[in-house]
């Protein structure tokens, strides 16, 4: 749509209509827009040559609509409103992050290897979005297969995976024994695995953390006996809640200890301290530097 001097309808000669038919004056309307008067006027002949009709009568008190003007009134708002709407959404687009990566880990290396992986990962990648989310061993491996999450930070892997996934030794963690704090052991600096034998231990959900209760064991075995699992948790929050609660004692990664865990005591194991590799996973051949960046700064804090 042009006017007859070719200039094409623009926004602004809508907002100029807007104003002027909101103010009834154009003095008023031209000092709203910060516009000069016959700027203003110019452009409201022009929209009424294009449009082929009178969208105001003028007076010398000031204008009044016609019916023409009152009916373009209203589509003249709609389409503005719409004009904000689309930009408004746009931005949402300009602010977007070009680049994103989804972590899942589980909640035991939040404390000394994702947050400060994170934190030096972020001052050289500041347009790249991550997101992190809290999930079992298991569904991190599930994640994985069907492209949910692109790394995944679950701790002592099972050895199967490693046909499956690349998987990156981040660091070495020592076991530690962990027991109400009521425990006759409790206050011990330190405890033999051997002086566990009789107690009840507690596992992990096999479906939800692989391999990890035949590490508890392999352990044990290596100590000289076969630890009594009675209960299998679904999380390490439930796993201390249960040990809190006096139902059996637990062997974990010391890095366990960074967890809340109230009415529980972490107990160093004397020589020779089992441990465990803690790991992160991610699919073979992917080659996104983006996310090796990331792999490299968790390596760092590991």
């Amino acid at each position: 749509m042009s006017f007859g001097y070719g200039c094409p309808m623009e926004l602004r000669h809508l907002r100029y209509f807007v104003t002027a038919a909101e103010e009834l004056n154009i003095s008023r309307a031209s000092a709203r827009l910060r516009v000069s008067q016959p700027a203003v006027s110019r452009q409201m002949h022009d929209l009424e040559s294009e449009l082929g009709v009178a969208l105001f009568v003028r007076r010398s008190g000031g204008l009044t609509l016609t019916d023409a003007g009152e009916s373009f009134l209203i589509h003249a708002r709609e389409i503005l409103r719409k004009s904000a709407d689309a930009a408004a959404h746009m931005d949402s687009f300009r602010r977007r992050p070009a680049k994103k990566l989804t972590v899942g880990y589980i909640p035991s290396v939040l404390t000394e290897i994702l947050t400060p992986a994170l934190k030096r990962f972020t001052r050289g990648n500041g347009d790249t979005e991550v997101n992190l989310k809290e999930l079992a061993p298991q569904d991190q491996v599930r994640g994985l297969r069907d492209g949910r999450i692109d790394l995944a930070l679950l701790g002592n892997p099972c050895p199967e995976l490693a046909s499956e996934f690349e998987i990156v030794e981040l660091r070495r963690v020592s076991f530690s024994a962990v027991l109400p704090d009521d425990h006759r052991l409790a206050k011990r600096a330190s405890v033999g695995l051997k002086e566990l034998k009789s107690e009840t231990f507690i596992g992990f959900d096999e479906g939800l953390f692989p391999g990890r209760n035949s590490t508890i064991c392999c352990a044990c075995q290596e100590a000289g006996f076969t630890p009594r699992i009675l209960l299998r948790v679904e999380n390490l929050t439930s796993l201390l809640a249960n040990v809190a609660a006096g139902k059996g004692l637990a062997l974990t990664p010391e890095e366990v200890s960074q967890l809340p865990h109230s009415g529980v005591v972490f107990v160093k194991l004397k020589r020779p301290i089992p441990s465990v590799i803690s790991a992160a996973a991610m699919r073979k051949g992917d080659r996104n530097p983006t996310l090796s960046e990331l792999l490299r700064m968790c390596r760092l804090t590991g």
